[in-house]
């Protein structure tokens, strides 16, 4: 029953994620799977998982080409330096690794323009590195209160 919910969990997610990203266009949504997984420990999935995350982003054209792949390295650089400084998983954490990747995203929306020979409009790339910075930190708080009540209500259960 564990692995269904499990797996439950790993399908609706993404999905949701999707759902968000067409609503808010332009942030990386997905990056909070890889947080949840690196925060759990669940190294084979997040190995599965990151194919399948690469690929939606791509597709979704979030980013420039390309760019998807150094946004996630950028994520594994700042969660292991951030990890080395602060205990992992709490909200301070989350919030500084967050205002780096706002800043991440930021910087790949210049480098990627000027490689790729579009405009740079600094604008609106404040406004996604701002929004990316946001939202992580709120979904993490959501999520993570689910997980907590998922949690207590089984060991109400039991």
């Amino acid at each position: 029953m564990e692995n269904g919910k499990r797996l439950a969990g790993l399908i609706l997610l993404p999905c949701i994620s999707i759902a968000l990203e067409m609503y808010i266009p332009r942030i990386d949504t997905l990056i909070v799977i890889v947080l949840l997984l690196l925060e759990n420990r669940e190294y084979k999935t997040l190995v599965c998982m990151l194919p399948l995350i690469l690929l939606i982003q791509e597709g979704m054209g979030t980013q420039h080409f390309g760019a998807s792949i150094l946004f996630l390295a950028a994520f594994f650089a700042l969660y292991r330096l951030l990890g080395e400084l602060y205990q992992a998983s709490t909200f301070f954490f989350i919030s500084v690794l967050s205002l780096g990747l706002g800043v991440t995203r930021l910087s790949l929306n210049w480098l990627f323009s000027t490689l790729q020979g579009y405009p740079f409009d600094s604008v609106e790339a404040l406004h996604e590195g701002l929004l990316q910075a946001l939202y992580i930190p709120v979904a993490w708080a959501v999520i993570s209160y689910c997980r907590q009540r998922a949690r207590h209500e089984q060991q109400q259960e039991q």
